[in-house]
Protein backbone atom coordinates (compact mmCIF):
# COMPACT_ATOMS: atom_id res chain seq x y z
CA UNK A 1 0.00 0.00 0.00
CA UNK A 2 2.85 2.11 0.65
CA UNK A 3 3.64 2.32 -3.22
CA UNK A 4 0.03 2.81 -4.11
CA UNK A 5 -0.15 5.63 -1.78
CA UNK A 6 2.64 7.11 -3.00
CA UNK A 7 1.48 6.77 -6.56
CA UNK A 8 -2.13 8.01 -5.31
CA UNK A 9 -0.30 11.33 -3.98
CA UNK A 10 1.22 11.82 -7.21
CA UNK A 11 -1.43 11.53 -9.75
CA UNK A 12 -4.77 11.96 -8.03
CA UNK A 13 -6.20 14.62 -6.12
CA UNK A 14 -6.88 14.08 -2.52
CA UNK A 15 -10.36 13.82 -0.85
CA UNK A 16 -11.17 15.51 2.71
CA UNK A 17 -10.98 12.83 4.78
CA UNK A 18 -13.97 13.81 7.31
CA UNK A 19 -16.55 14.62 4.90
CA UNK A 20 -18.20 12.05 3.42
CA UNK A 21 -21.38 13.61 1.78
CA UNK A 22 -19.23 13.78 -1.29
CA UNK A 23 -17.90 10.38 -2.20
CA UNK A 24 -18.41 9.33 -5.81
CA UNK A 25 -18.05 5.66 -7.06
CA UNK A 26 -13.93 5.22 -7.88
CA UNK A 27 -13.37 7.44 -5.35
CA UNK A 28 -10.14 5.37 -3.31
CA UNK A 29 -9.54 4.99 0.46
CA UNK A 30 -5.96 4.08 1.47
CA UNK A 31 -3.87 3.87 4.70
CA UNK A 32 -0.89 1.91 5.28
CA UNK A 33 -2.71 -1.43 5.61
CA UNK A 34 -5.58 -1.70 3.49
CA UNK A 35 -7.40 0.04 0.24
CA UNK A 36 -10.79 0.23 -0.39
CA UNK A 37 -12.78 1.80 -3.36
CA UNK A 38 -16.62 3.95 -3.03
CA UNK A 39 -18.94 1.81 -5.57
CA UNK A 40 -21.75 3.57 -4.69
CA UNK A 41 -25.15 1.55 -5.07
CA UNK A 42 -24.73 -1.87 -6.51
CA UNK A 43 -28.07 -3.42 -6.60
CA UNK A 44 -27.28 -7.26 -5.11
CA UNK A 45 -24.07 -6.05 -3.96
CA UNK A 46 -24.30 -5.45 -0.76
CA UNK A 47 -22.09 -2.81 0.33
CA UNK A 48 -21.04 0.84 -1.20
CA UNK A 49 -17.25 -0.31 -0.78
CA UNK A 50 -15.38 -3.27 -2.66
CA UNK A 51 -12.55 -4.52 -0.98
CA UNK A 52 -9.36 -3.65 -2.95
CA UNK A 53 -7.09 -5.42 -1.07
CA UNK A 54 -4.75 -8.35 -1.92
CA UNK A 55 -2.19 -9.16 0.25
CA UNK A 56 -2.74 -11.79 2.93
CA UNK A 57 -5.94 -13.60 2.26
CA UNK A 58 -6.46 -12.22 -1.25
CA UNK A 59 -10.15 -10.38 -0.82
CA UNK A 60 -10.60 -8.23 -3.58
CA UNK A 61 -13.39 -7.99 -5.14
CA UNK A 62 -15.62 -7.94 -2.64
CA UNK A 63 -17.96 -6.08 -0.73
CA UNK A 64 -16.42 -4.57 1.70
CA UNK A 65 -17.85 -3.21 5.32
CA UNK A 66 -15.48 -0.16 5.92
CA UNK A 67 -16.89 3.49 6.22
CA UNK A 68 -16.92 6.43 3.96
CA UNK A 69 -16.52 8.55 6.95
CA UNK A 70 -13.30 6.38 8.62
CA UNK A 71 -10.96 9.06 9.27
CA UNK A 72 -8.10 6.72 9.70
CA UNK A 73 -8.16 6.17 5.49
CA UNK A 74 -6.77 9.19 3.39
CA UNK A 75 -9.22 9.39 0.42
CA UNK A 76 -8.53 10.23 -3.42
CA UNK A 77 -10.55 10.94 -6.35
CA UNK A 78 -8.84 10.62 -10.16
CA UNK A 79 -7.80 13.80 -11.49
CA UNK A 80 -10.05 15.37 -14.08
CA UNK A 81 -7.57 17.51 -16.94
CA UNK A 82 -10.18 17.38 -19.67
CA UNK A 83 -9.79 20.65 -21.84
CA UNK A 84 -13.28 21.80 -23.46
CA UNK A 85 -13.40 21.31 -27.35
CA UNK A 86 -13.22 24.20 -29.80
CA UNK A 87 -16.40 24.26 -31.67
Amino acid sequence: TTAQIAWLEKNWQELPADDATNRQPGDVAINTEHTYVYVGNIPGFGSQIASASVSGPVRAPMAGHEGVADTSFRWFRKKTNLTPVSP
